[in-house]
């Protein structure tokens, strides 16, 4: 027998929150709950029936205050047996039931949508077909919107089609439940006899880490197209995500469905030195999807994973670099009796930084924006997500209003009781950063540095005051980057807005293997950055310029000191390159040696990316 966490009763919530998930808010569609084996259930009729309302009233318990609770059926729990004649079963009572029911659910299809659903169906002998006989087959058929039939098709549950995947557009699945089967082999049900060999590989799957010699392993018997459009359709549902690696040995993906539930899994929120880090917190409808963290923790890594850079897997709980100053925790955190996706932006300790950098913070929260709406309703229901913020006025959960308490609970859907036994969080519900506070009963909450660090300028008139956060040190040092790169327009401009700003032609704070790195950039050829590309990517990045491959290099810490640089040049004389000379006598540059700069050098040409772009936006208005 397959071996599950979860009681019968936790199954049959489970189905009954699917179908709630994948049905249209405001339909009138009802969850029947049948119970089979009825004549088990006791040696007489008074036994059975009495067991059945024991059932009942177990599951209705569970259900009741739930989201869910109001399409289940709630007249009676049907019995069927399948051991005795019909009229005696129990069958005749939810046949008559249904009818009710589809009379209730009737619409009307074009005949020509039916005949050509039947005629899928007799293809279903084949797992998918290309786009162009599917196509073939509507226009024999007359099928005048051929999208429009497709995407019903697919919400029905009768095909998948997925018109904007680069690699699935020209494919549609026609049978569904080969896919499942094909997914079960590397998700839930797997054949013992395969588990004889790479049992090694069998133990870093069950830690989520799935290696390609396994994937073929499991899957055979499958060519090697068809294992391709698996691992297609594994990564556009959030099932699997390739590892980012410069290795050569071999393909390795993340299966973080595979992770089983642990004691030790974080199930309240991820706490981190306040000034160091920053939380945003969603929830959905007050009721969290399953596996929804799994997918979109998948996606994330996806999408910012580090090269050779591994994350921290468990259930609910995932660690992530995603560059050399930040790491990214997402986990499943418990509030006021709700469970929420929890993303924490950690900033790791820097002498010169303390907070996140804005620019991971947004992209971060672009990223949950764009993805969480489409992971949480893969289905038709499109469940409304809320983005929440912990409220700093109310100090660590305590004195909070009873009355902002209870608001939230019945947004929620919980139901207080006359006395609070668990500790309660204020949050606040945030849509878009734009607000300078936030009302806490009779104070406020300072939204400033939420602004600073999710925010957009919306004032439109005016640039963003960058340089009043910067201090004299940065100054300087966006100065010297300037003066290496030869951008004196920009210097010039930056003296007429900013009256601090350094007022000297030489160089003061770079060290002198800075003013290399810069320098040797700045003087690149066309040609010269297009072999230096083609020598570190493969393929080459396209639209790439010097100073994206200058951030990617140093993303790989390969220019970091003396010591790389010097072999970086080296390997350049095997493409024809040529290190140009540099010494520090440029007359343009008068170098003072002082203690090397530890600030990095992508956050400082960052810098004068963002105020350039601002004040082009300012002095064209």
């Amino acid at each position: 027998m397959y071996e599950h966490r979860m009681t019968n009763l936790e199954f049959i919530l489970f189905w009954i929150r699917s179908v709630f998930v994948n049905v249209r808010k405001g339909q009138k569609n009802k969850i029947m709950l049948i119970g089979t084996h009825y004549e088990s259930l006791g040696k007489t009729e008074q036994e059975r029936q009495q067991r059945v309302q024991e059932i009942k009233n177990t599951i209705w318990k569970a259900l009741k205050g739930k989201p869910y609770w109001d399409m289940v059926y709630q007249g009676e729990l049907f019995t069927i047996e399948n051991s005795v004649p019909f009229e005696k079963s129990g069958a005749s009572k939810i046949i008559l039931q249904i009818q009710k029911f589809v009379q209730m659910m009737i619409r009307t299809l074009p005949i020509k949508w039916l005949q050509v659903m039947q005629e899928i169906q007799q293809l279903r002998k084949e797992l998918y077909l290309p786009k162009s006989e599917i196509n073939d087959l509507l226009a024999r058929c007359k099928i005048t919107d051929r999208k429009l039939f497709l995407e019903y098709l697919h919400d029905i549950g009768e095909i998948l089609f997925y018109p904007d995947d680069k690699i699935l557009k020209e494919k549609i699945v026609i049978d569904l439940m080969g896919v499942v089967d094909k997914f079960k082999t590397i998700i839930t049900v797997i054949d013992p006899e395969l588990q004889e060999s790479f049992k090694q590989l069998w133990s870093d799957l069950n830690e989520g880490k799935l290696d390609q010699r396994l994937l073929q392993h499991i899957w055979k018997d499958e060519p090697k197209e068809m294992i391709d459009f698996f691992v297609s359709l594994m990564q556009t549902f959030g099932l699997m995500c390739e590892k980012r690696s410069k290795k050569n040995d071999g393909r390795m993906f993340y299966v973080l469905s595979r992770l089983k539930p642990q004691r030790d899994d974080s199930t309240t929120t991820v706490e981190y030195e306040e000034k160091h880090a920053v939380s945003l917190f969603h929830d959905f409808d007050g009721y969290l999807p399953d596996d929804l963290f799994q997918r979109v923790a998948t996606k994330f890594i996806e999408e910012f994973q580090m090269e050779d850079v591994e994350p921290t897997l468990s259930y609910e709980h995932v660690e992530l670099d995603i560059d050399g100053n930040h790491l990214v925790v997402l986990n499943i955190a418990t509030i006021n009796n709700c469970r929420m996706f929890q993303t924490t932006i950690v900033r790791r300790e820097n002498e010169d930084e303390v907070d996140p950098q804005p620019r991971i913070c947004q992209k971060v929260l672009s990223f949950l924006q764009n993805s969480l709406p489409v992971l949480s309703k893969k289905g038709a229901r499109g469940v409304e997500i809320k983005m929440y913020i912990r409220c700093d006025v109310c100090s660590n959960n305590s004195g909070i209003c009873r009355m902002f308490l209870e608001a939230l609970c019945r947004s929620f859907h919980i139901q207080l009781g006359l006395t609070l036994n668990v500790k309660h969080t204020h949050m606040h519900v945030v849509r878009k950063f734009d607000k300078d506070a936030l009302p806490c009963r009779s104070k406020a909450m300072d939204m400033k540095r939420y602004c600073r660090l999710f925010g957009e300028n919306t004032e439109g008139n005016k640039p963003v005051d960058i340089i009043g956060e910067l201090n004299q040190r940065n100054l300087a040092l966006l100065h010297d980057t300037i003066n290496i790169t030869k951008q004196g327009g920009l210097r010039d401009k930056l003296r007429e807005s900013v009256p601090s700003f350094p007022n000297v032609e030489g160089i003061s704070s770079l060290s002198h293997h800075r003013q290399q790195v810069l320098s040797f950039f700045s003087t690149l050829s066309n040609e010269d950055v297009c072999k230096i590309n083609g020598k570190y990517n493969n393929p080459q990045k396209k639209d790439w310029g010097r100073w994206e491959i200058l951030f990617d290099l140093e993303k790989r810490r390969r220019l970091i000191n003396q010591k790389n640089w010097n072999t970086f040049i080296e390997g350049l004389k095997k493409i024809d390159i040529e290190r140009p000379h540099y010494d520090g006598s440029n007359p343009d540059i008068a170098v003072h040696q002082t203690a090397a700069s530890t600030l990095n050098m992508i956050a400082i040409i960052t810098m004068i990316v963002a105020i350039l772009a601002v004040i082009l936006r300012y002095y064209s208005l």
